[in-house]
């Protein structure tokens, strides 16, 4: 019965560590660099599109740095990505809503 158990406890998956391995210390401190940039500029920026870019810059930088800290299979990641799809999303948005759709139907002679 030991020996079972033993063998069960050695053959299980080991949950991975809290830090993904081989990750560019560097690079993830560039990235939270630049997402504190981010978050300074959204502050100084008046206009509502600006503000919205520098927040959704903000968030993909921290789901970079998340992803490279913790890795792909890491569910702080995965919630990150749905964040992520959502900041694109609301890019997205905001850059159709700028479109001036009135003049793309030409003048009617």
């Amino acid at each position: 019965m030991l020996q079972l158990m033993s063998n069960f406890l050695t053959n299980t998956a080991t949950p991975r560590g809290i830090i993904a391995e081989g990750f560019s210390l560097g690079t993830l401190i560039t990235e939270l660099v630049i997402c504190f940039l981010l978050i300074v500029l959204l502050f100084f920026f008046r206009q509502r599109f600006l503000k919205m870019l520098c927040a959704c810059g903000s968030e993909i930088c921290l789901w970079l740095a998340c992803k490279m800290a913790f890795g792909d299979d890491a569910i702080l990641t995965q919630i990150m990505t749905w964040i992520t799809a959502l900041a694109a999303i609301i890019i997205v948005i905001a850059i159709v809503n700028r479109i001036d759709w009135s003049n793309l139907r030409g003048n009617k002679s």
